[in-house]
């Protein structure tokens, strides 16, 4: 039992890593668009579901919340990231 818990534990983690960074991508793909509203809301969301996921790995001493804390990372990159900015020289 105690490790079909630690086995459902994992797979929920990593859907909810998946989950953070697709949603990072839609709310930057959406940009412009009548629907933007609504994959910024999905990415608010998820990011604080990923938060909340590194909080309690943490907790629980589980040394994969590097691996969250490095989506967090990345889900802040991605919804900051401007590639088509350009400077004045």
């Amino acid at each position: 039992m105690d490790a079909s818990l630690q086995q459902n534990l994992f797979w929920a983690f990593a859907a909810v890593q998946v989950a953070g960074l697709v949603s990072a991508a839609l709310a930057r793909l959406a940009e412009n668009r009548s629907i933007q509203a609504s994959f910024q809301g999905l990415f608010l969301a998820a990011m604080s579901l990923v938060a909340l996921v590194t909080v309690a790995s943490i907790a629980m001493g589980w040394t994969a919340w590097v691996l969250s804390g490095a989506t967090l990372a990345l889900m802040v990159v991605m919804a900051v990231w401007d590639p088509g900015l350009r400077t004045a020289s």
